[in-house]
């Protein structure tokens, strides 16, 4: 009985030691992403990402948005645009610019929502990307409606 305890005890003061998940991810404001410049190399128009955006690339963050689905006919778990403003009137007009927008590449499917949505997932930068969508965000889960 004795040995049992004193496994419990040194078990609870060893756990003190150890490091805690906490599974809170650095949040990423839209106004941290507007802040890019663009130049032309070879003719092509590439961004140039401030240290703040670099720090983040390859880093799993949380960011709040509005899903802009890519097809009429989605039932999601397919990629869609995650955007600074809402889809209004135009449903075929993106809302804002390249550094208001991200892609999402969903680790399961994800049902479309109307309302914001918080969403988990490994940022990465793609400066040179044909279309001008120089954010992606994948292996992302759904972490909150809204």
């Amino acid at each position: 009985m004795k040995q049992q305890l004193a496994i419990v005890l040194l078990s609870i003061i060893m756990s003190g030691f150890l490091p805690v998940e906490t599974g809170n991810s650095p949040k990423i404001s839209w106004d941290t992403l507007s802040k890019i410049n663009w130049v032309i190399v070879k003719g092509n128009y590439e961004a140039v990402f401030t240290d703040e955006i670099k720090k983040i690339d390859g880093k799993t963050v949380e960011i709040q948005g509005f899903m802009f689905p890519l097809r009429i006919d989605s039932e999601g778990g397919e990629e869609f645009l995650l955007t600074s403003n809402p889809v209004s009137g135009c449903f075929y007009c993106v809302p804002g610019s390249s550094n208001s927008l991200v892609m999402v590449y969903p680790e399961e499917k994800i049902e479309y929502q109307f309302d914001p949505v918080v969403l988990v997932g490994t940022f990465e930068l793609v400066p040179d990307d044909f279309y001008g969508l120089v954010y992606q965000l994948k292996n992302v889960e759904l972490k909150q409606v809204l």
